[in-house]
């Protein structure tokens, strides 16, 4: 009842706004007064919960939307409609255990497919563009369909791969420019992974601390694809 009567803090009407990183505000500004709401709303629905088993599925679920809120990697924009889906993930959660141990869940493969589009890129890249409105667009729907559960994900899944598929077989410079960004994204995929395997060899023997070098591994081999990208390889 609390996720369906009234409106949540999270769908405040300054958060109805269509943000974008283009008004000339900071990133720390635009991302900041939503992470709040979303960590009020999970603090109001925790109050509300009627298990130990509800509060920690709640507690979860907002974490996970605030490791995405605190993504550097995602242009601020695009973090604030994932956001918005917070509170239907949540729903979905709760309704369908099969959510934490099912990675083929839609709601999860929705979240890491549009998520693996948009990683590492300028919002600049974004602003405008056919991907970011067929993201707003997805949630869009997800958010006017709250009692489908798992269903409205799956249909927006497929819609959005039917997106990908069409867009990145046009000819058009709309199309070009998504293909484009797909290309840098598998592009930086394989660079991060031979990063990762060239660190490891150059630390065998060497005695680095376990967390510095899950560091290097994760984050830094991140750092060196990016960079590669967009400065080259030198």
């Amino acid at each position: 009842q609390a996720l369906v009567a009234p409106q949540t803090v999270i769908q405040s009407a300054w958060f109805n706004t269509v943000p974008a990183a283009e008004y000339g505000q900071e990133v720390a500004q635009i991302i900041a007064p939503v992470a709040m709401a979303a960590r009020q709303q999970s603090s109001a629905l925790k109050h509300v919960a009627t298990s130990d088993e509800e509060k920690a599925i709640i507690e979860i679920i907002a974490l996970m939307f605030q490791s995405i809120l605190n993504e550097d990697r995602i242009p601020a924009g695009i973090r604030i409609w994932f956001a918005r889906l917070q509170v239907p993930v949540l729903r979905v959660a709760l309704a369908e255990p099969a959510f934490f141990n099912d990675g083929e869940h839609p709601a999860r493969q929705l979240i890491d497919r549009m998520g693996a589009c948009v990683l590492g890129f300028e919002a600049a890249a974004l602003n405008g563009t056919t991907l970011e409105a067929e993201v707003k667009r997805v949630v869009q729907v997800i958010e006017q369909y709250p009692e489908t559960g798992s269903r409205v994900f799956q249909l927006v899944l497929k819609e959005f791969q039917k997106f990908l598929d069409k867009n990145l077989t046009e000819q058009s410079p709309k199309a070009q420019e998504l293909v484009s960004l797909a290309q840098q994204v598998e592009q930086k995929e394989t660079l991060a992974i031979q990063y990762t395997i060239q660190l490891r060899d150059m630390l065998l023997d060497m005695p680095v601390d376990s967390d510095i070098r899950e560091f290097l591994f994760k984050q830094w081999s991140d750092v060196l694809a990016m960079s590669a990208i967009r400065f080259g390889a030198d």
